[in-house]
């Protein structure tokens, strides 16, 4: 097991032997919440480019045919009873900076389809 922080873990020396030796990476990065936190979780545009960071970071640990699965939770957007678009616009960009192909898997939280979107 190691600890840290991802950014300097997925680049250290101990990390590096198992590029490309991956089938399927997990994660459940801290959540995109419109709402600003005691422990200074990042919001927007902002978590939106935080998060994308990482895809390069992973993409490089898969085998040819392996599988990056994020795990998000769902954004409200503030006042509004309604839920943010911010997961699905981390999701795309998450893919498009890594110019991840089709063959990688990217998941959200379910959406219910009763809900109304901002």
């Amino acid at each position: 097991m190691l600890c840290g922080y991802a950014e300097s873990t997925l680049v250290s020396r101990f990390a590096r032997k198992y590029r490309k030796r991956v089938q399927s990476i997990l994660t459940s990065p801290p959540f995109p919440l419109d709402r600003k936190k005691k422990y200074g979780n990042l919001q927007g545009e902002a978590y939106i480019k935080w998060l994308a960071t990482f895809s390069p970071l992973l993409r490089d640990f898969l085998k040819p045919d392996g599988s990056i699965v994020l795990e998000l939770g769902n954004a409200w957007e503030p006042g509004e009873p309604v839920m943010s678009t911010l997961t699905p616009l981390v999701l795309s960009d998450f893919k498009r900076f890594a110019n991840i192909n089709d063959s990688i898997v990217l998941l959200a939280a379910l959406i219910d389809k009763n809900l109304t979107y901002a």
